[in-house]
């Protein structure tokens, strides 16, 4: 195996890119196919010019001398016996065979050719894409080792026989010319010291031996190309095209990870949320209200570049995640027509259907290949065929079986997508309602600040910005499906297409007549029985079926049938441009996963600012409420008291409508937590199918467990999201509090900051808000789960389990509270006065030292931890050291969304 110290190299290239390099010169420039029309002096002229130099100079080289050599003795058989059967007489069985094997010779080393030339071009491609692409993980950079082994392996395999093919030829020209017997003997004697022992042995011997020789020469690199090696440090199987599809997946996770952090980014989310204010500000201004100085100028200019640079690197990242798409489509479609071609290269070896001139055909040699060496090749072209239609039955299988195949995390995406969207849009616009109903109409600010909640989330959705989900939602069924289908609705259907759409729209069709025509050309006689028939030319354009095959080779000819099933094979697998078959609906289908993941996206970033802006209105529109009434307004800074609050009514209200939202939210989304567990699928590598040359089959399966769970997990982020969202807003009255503490410990102007307890005080209140909200999903849970009825055996085992986890952690999360509560008591002191505005709640700040005096009381009191001192049960002692920390909340709040996931998928299926 390659030095690993390669891996800390990568400044220099790839590990194997000398290597590569190396393998790509003893393979030599690609020769391109031979003339449409094939002569016999054609053959001769390129045979020649071949071979002028007295040596090859690279693998394909050679290896075209061999196919030319057997390409001009299959004309001259072909021709010898048309003649026979012209003069009415019929050929010999050993002239049909000596045909059959001189065609499939010439067969034989065209596949080499193409065969060597692809993998040299995928790799090719490989060392592009990924020297443009940042430092690689350590598992790839382990995997480009293998590739450098493998890669030696096959050029010390071609060099071996490109070099003992030259000594043979310097032997017939020794033998042919002695008056230049010195000077190539002392060429051979240079050429020699560069094969191995054994080939050195073989060119000593025989001619049966040179034969074997060279037939063992031509299996060696047969068996590297189909992934029966035998190289030291590589598994049976491997084969380094698989390597590029994990390039793939890592470089479209990496983006994907960058663009999930950007969505999440609290800054942007920040500075969306603050530009927005300023814009009120700026509107507020304009009309006479207050002022709009050089600093707002300044400070918007700069969230303005903030918020552009980061929505151009968003689209970067998309686009580069497109162009990893589009990559995977190409080598997909590169791979799928070497796969037929090569099939049908295997399959009809040259046999009849050629466009060949006889014109001036010399007599056949009598010499004839060796049986042995005919059966070699006959046994590696009958396995090389079948081993091609079975790639892409296995592709076709895979595509079916996992990329087409909806799963339970599918179909949450799809209810998520048609249904959970609408209700979270459909609450914002409620509670953008609730929380701008103090602002004033006048100057459209009210509407302005409405907008501002609602505008972000609308257009990720592609709503009509004349039209609210609520007064939508009110109309009549036909007057909604009515609009439903208009234009006005092309975006709103369009971002709400999900993976069960993509799969719904895939036309399976392709699948079965691709399938079809495969199992047709599995079932057609041997090709070596239509040897030198003529064929229909140009080809039928009947699609041949099962049913009409029998009547077709009536009609056409078997020989003229098995050309018009490879063709109809070919426009099986199709086209991407434009597109057509299975390959076209193959690149509709992820391009449209893609675009499902970019709405994705969009939706979870603009429900993250959402939750910012939520956060910040107050300060936000207090400045255009102190602007539009004076000093009227409540907001009290001076007078010892914050926070200007949104109301008990409103507060009442949006209480209300969450826990309805949060409950049917839930119901939708059963299985939510466990979309967020990243899919096995994911990160799993597959078993490496044994002599393999192509990962076509893993293709469609491995990377659409890349695009699924990927999807999966937007969805997860996305939805989460929301949830988070309708819990921050939820106005449950202690969290309530708790958030009204924070703002006046955070920002009242009079805060001594500088008190010894401060910080723990801020930490112990964060940490209030963080348990809260555990408490209350592990209650929704625990609610959702003792409703679930009629399961029985390990499902039920699975139920009480989940049902003793969530009450634990219910359990755990109030003695957590109450301790935290009982540090800084602080929630005791919100205050509600029916001398106030009824919209305005307080936190009595001249109250603080009180309420740390109390604090500083309880902390004498025995915690949690403490009672461990005290003689308790073992279980009892196991769950406080469990539960025992915010930490350990954390974590057993963590698994039981896990188990969550898993339960509630056995239950789907």
């Amino acid at each position: 195996m390659p030095n690993p110290e390669k891996l800390s190299r990568q400044s220099e290239g790839l590990s194997f890119s000398d290597e590569l390099d190396d393998l790509q010169k003893i393979v030599g420039p690609n020769m391109g196919p031979l003339p449409e029309k094939i002569t016999e002096k054609g053959l001769q002229d390129l045979e020649k010019k071949n071979v002028s130099d007295n040596g090859f100079e690279s693998f394909n080289e050679q290896y075209r001398n061999n196919e030319l050599i057997y390409r001009r003795a299959a004309l001259q058989r072909e021709s010898a016996i048309r003649e026979k059967i012209s003069q009415g007489n019929k050929p010999s069985e050993k002239e049909l065979q000596e045909l059959v094997v001189a065609n499939q010779a010439g067969a034989y080393y065209e596949y080499f050719q193409k065969t060597v030339n692809h993998v040299v071009g995928v790799l090719k491609s490989y060392e592009i894409l990924r020297k443009s692409l940042p430092q690689a993980s350590l598992a790839l950079q382990q995997e480009e080792l293998k590739i450098e082994a493998y890669v030696s392996a096959l050029s010390d395999a071609m060099e071996e026989r490109v070099a003992f093919a030259n000594v043979l030829l310097l032997d017939a020209r020794i033998a042919e010319d002695p008056t230049r017997t010195i000077s190539l003997i002392r060429i051979r004697d240079q050429k020699i010291k560069s094969v191995s022992d054994m080939s050195q042995k073989a060119l000593s011997g025989t001619t049966d031996d040179k034969w074997r020789r060279g037939n063992e020469l031509n299996q060696r690199i047969i068996d590297i190309l189909s992934g029966d090696h035998g190289i030291q440090g590589l598994e049976e199987g491997f084969l380094p095209q698989a390597i590029y599809i994990d390039l793939l997946k890592e470089s479209y996770e990496s983006l994907l990870e960058e663009q999930k952090r950007i969505a999440r980014d609290a800054g942007l989310a920040k500075a969306k949320s603050r530009l927005d204010q300023l814009k009120l500000k700026h509107d507020i201004a304009e009309d006479g209200n207050g002022e709009f100085n050089d600093d707002d100028v300044a400070e918007s200019e700069a969230l303005r570049r903030q918020i552009n640079d980061r929505n151009a690197e968003m689209d970067r990242l998309g686009e580069q995640r497109r162009e990893v798409t589009s990559e995977l489509i190409a080598l997909t479609q590169k791979l799928g027509e070497y796969q037929v071609d090569q099939a049908e290269l295997s399959a009809i070896q040259n046999q009849f259907g050629e466009s060949i001139d006889f014109t001036g055909a010399n007599p056949p040699s009598p010499d004839g290949t060796p049986h042995f060496i005919s059966q070699a090749i006959n046994n590696n072209m009958e396995r090389r065929k079948n081993f091609h239609l079975d790639q892409m039955d296995s592709f076709l299988h895979v595509t079916e079986e996992e990329m087409l195949e909806a799963s339970w995390g599918d179909k949450v995406e799809d209810r998520w997508n048609k249904d959970g969207r609408e209700i979270v849009n459909t609450v914002n616009h409620r509670l953008a309602r609730f929380f701008t109903y103090l602002v004033p109409e006048m100057l459209g600010m009210r509407e302005r600040a409405f907008n501002s909640l609602t505008e972000e989330l609308d257009d990720a959705l592609g709503w009509p910005s004349d039209i609210d989900p609520e007064e939508f939602k009110k109309l009549p069924p036909e007057e909604q499906e009515r609009l439903l289908a208009s234009d006005k609705f092309k975006k709103v259907r369009e971002n709400a297409l999900s993976i069960i759409d993509a799969i719904e729209n895939f036309d399976r069709g392709t699948i079965e007549r691709f399938k079809e025509t495969m199992s047709l050309i599995r079932q057609m006689p041997s090709s070596s029985e239509f040897a030198a028939q003529d064929v229909v030319q140009p080809l039928p354009t009947d699609r041949v079926t099962l049913q009409n095959r029998a009547a077709l080779e009536e009609k056409y000819g078997a020989g003229t049938v098995y050309l018009m099933l490879f063709e109809q094979m070919d426009g099986d697998f199709g086209d991407t441009n434009p597109e057509s078959g299975f390959i076209g609906e193959y690149k509709k289908f992820l391009e449209s996963v893609d675009k499902n993941i970019d709405v994705h996206i969009d939706v979870g970033a603009a429900l993250h600012a959402i939750k910012e802006k939520v956060k910040d209105i107050a300060k936000g529109l207090s400045y255009a409420a102190i602007a539009a009434f004076g000093a009227g307004i409540v907001f009290a800074l001076g007078g010892g008291y914050l926070v200007y609050r949104f109301g008990k009514a409103a507060g009442k209200a949006a209480l209300k409508q969450s826990g309805k939202i949060a409950s049917g939210t839930f119901n939708r989304l059963r299985g939510l937590a466990g979309s967020l567990k990243p899919s096995p699928g994911l990160s799993a590598t597959p078993k490496v199918v044994p002599n393999v040359p192509s990962r076509m089959p893993k293709l469609a399966g491995r990377f659409g467990k890349i695009l699924g769970p990927a999807v999966i997990i937007f969805t997860g982020y996305e939805a989460w999201q929301s949830y988070d969202l309708e819990k921050s807003l939820s106005d449950i009255p202690e969290k309530r509090a708790v958030d009204d503490a924070l703002e006046l410990m955070k920002t009242h102007p009079q805060m001594n900051r500088d008190v010894p307890r401060y910080n723990r005080e801020i930490k112990a209140l964060e940490q209030r808000q963080d348990i809260l909200a555990i408490r209350e999903v592990a209650s929704i849970v625990n609610k959702q789960l003792s409703s679930m009825n009629g399961l029985s055996g390990e499902l039920s085992k699975e139920q009480n389990q989940l049902l003793e986890e969530s009450q634990e952690i219910v359990k755990y999360a109030g003695i957590q509270n109450r301790e935290l509560h009982d540090f800084f008591p602080i929630t005791d002191y919100i205050k509600v006065s029916s001398k106030d505005p009824k919209d305005v709640v307080r936190v009595a700040y001249r109250q603080l030292n009180e309420c740390r005096s109390r604090g500083i009381k309880n902390e004498g009191r025995p915690k949690l931890k403490d009672l461990m001192n005290f003689s308790i049960t073992r279980n009892e002692r196991a769950r406080i050291m469990k539960f025992g920390s915010f930490a350990g909340l954390e974590n057993a709040y963590q698994d039981l969304l896990k188990h969550l996931g898993d339960f509630l998928e056995k239950v789907d299926q």
